[in-house]
């Protein structure tokens, strides 16, 4: 679920005032602390209407991801997670 979140908000539109780009990096640390690789290519960007719908996609795996059993307990993985969840609502908001 991670890796699919990072590709979501990889793809998305770049109008979000930084915290489109943030919110990759939170789950970026999050997937290092996991020692999950989350390579791939970032080149299709989509139109801001689907890149907003792809956000809240991603924000709902975010979201369950914090409920899975590798990340239950672990501190330093849930912070990440939650301020990406937090920069992704911040994202939305810039409209």
């Amino acid at each position: 679920m991670l890796h699919r979140a990072y590709r979501i908000l990889a793809t998305g539109d770049h109008d979000y005032r930084g915290h489109r780009a943030e919110a990759m990096k939170q789950v970026k640390k999050a997937a290092d602390l996991l020692g999950y690789d989350l390579g791939g290519d970032d080149q299709y960007h989509e139109k801001q209407f689907l890149s907003d719908d792809k956000m809240r996609e991603a924000r709902d795996l975010l979201n369950h991801v914090l409920g899975a059993a590798e990340v239950k307990g672990q501190e330093k993985i849930s912070k990440h997670i939650d301020a990406a969840i937090s920069e992704i609502d911040a994202a939305l908001a810039t409209k």
